[in-house]
């Protein structure tokens, strides 16, 4: 049979070998496997990736250092060899960078799972400039290209001989594609990491504060009331009442539209017995790597919860709020998830326009803000008198 043609009776990545590469690189301007990024060495960080990724066969840690083979030697599931050896091997190698810390498990596991033979290597994508045409582009920007990094690659192997006719891009994220290459790596990994420590300190906030307002969620309110829904805007604004009715706050600092459809409507917890809903989603969706267009589903899923639960109630949606002055958030991007979500929503909802709040160059009032996002006093103050007149016009309109 030719080579690269041979018949697997499963696919590629059901006989897979991990072959972590732990080997010093004396090109380099130092040996980075071991040095320590919050508590743990870049290289534990990569095997972890490894074994959460769920995917292989076996894994072989290839290395010389005494350090990391006593550091292994009782490792239960983890081989340790000096050289590699692909001699007696039918099926594909995943060759794992131990440099690669910033490589997500569920990344590597989609990579295995879309090998379809040949080569499969990580690239990144890179600006790339035109300098002789300055008033023909932004920043001398041009075009993005893909450039190769060396986290990890995929082979498909057969009788020990690498088959070389077909490789294919698996694209890695700016964050995913760090390789411990150099010190500057090294220092940009340590705040990268600190950030992925931060989400899942963050994570775990969530699960909390969801946890402590468990039965207000879950219980409705015996006067007329007023549900707020939606992130820390919602959940930090200490109002007892809007246009006479009881408010019952349900929002959760820091969760997105899609982490509250995760953790409190697909578990039926919010229940929705009131005369009227407040919703604001979107300013915590942003800033996760989702497109647009899986934001707006998302949010949509909110609304049709509650309509689902309470049709007769009217739901008003607050529009993603500008901010000022972050670096998180970019204002042209909620002005974009704004459009969208009123095409998307105008019909179910009551739309509220929150330009009110800005200042001349369509950013949040200084004076509405605390840190360029979180609401003042004084911008909750404005934010209530404008959905009062909402709610009391609304009501009038019903009475007629």
């Amino acid at each position: 049979m030719a080579e690269g043609m041979m018949n697997y009776n499963k696919p590629l990545w059901k006989n897979i070998i991990c072959f972590l590469d732990c080997r010093t690189d004396n090109r380099l301007s130092g040996d980075f496997l071991c040095l320590n990024i919050w508590g743990k060495p870049v290289f534990s960080y990569a095997l972890e990736t490894v074994r959460k990724a769920g995917i292989f066969k076996r894994i072989v840690v290839v290395t010389k250092s005494v350090k990391i083979k006593k550091k292994l030697n009782k490792e239960d599931g983890i081989e340790l060899c000096e050289t590699f050896d692909f001699s007696r091997t039918n099926g594909a190698v995943c060759v794992f960078s131990g440099r690669a810390a910033m490589v997500n498990a569920v990344t590597l596991r989609n990579a295995c799972l879309s090998f379809a033979g040949g080569i499969l290597y990580t690239s990144a994508r890179s600006e790339r400039f035109n300098l002789q045409e300055p008033s023909a582009c932004f920043s001398f920007l041009e075009e993005h290209e893909n450039k190769a990094v060396n986290a990890f690659v995929i082979y498909q192997v057969i009788d020990g001989k690498f088959v070389l006719n077909n490789k294919t891009e698996f694209v890695l994220n700016s964050e995913e594609s760090v390789v411990i290459n150099g010190i500057n790596d090294f220092e940009l990994s340590i705040v990268l990491k600190k950030k992925q420590n931060n989400t899942a300190l963050l994570k775990q906030m969530i699960l909390n504060r969801i946890e402590e307002k468990r039965d207000i969620i879950s219980t409705a309110c015996v006067k007329p009331s007023i549900c707020l829904i939606g992130h820390s805007q919602m959940d930090y604004w200490s109002v007892d009442e809007l246009a006479g009715f009881k408010i019952r706050n349900c929002g959760i600092a820091g969760i997105s539209s899609f982490e509250y459809t995760e953790q409190i409507l697909n578990k039926d917890m919010l229940n929705c017995e009131a005369e009227a809903f407040i919703v604001m989603h979107g300013t915590n969706d942003i800033v996760l790597t989702t497109g647009i267009k899986d934001i707006v589903l998302s949010i949509s899923h909110t609304i049709d919860y509650i309509k689902g639960n309470n049709d007769a109630a009217p739901v008003y949606f607050i529009a993603c709020i500008h901010v000022n002055g972050r670096m998180d958030r970019n204002n042209c991007l909620i002005d974009e998830l704004n459009k969208e979500l009123r095409k998307e929503l105008e019909k179910q909802v009551i739309w509220i326009n929150t330009d009110f709040m800005d200042n001349e160059f369509n950013e949040l009032k200084p004076e509405y803000t605390t840190d360029g996002l979180h609401l003042s006093d004084k911008g909750y103050d404005m934010l209530g008198k404008q959905i009062t007149k909402y709610i009391i016009g609304e009501m009038t309109n019903a009475a007629r």
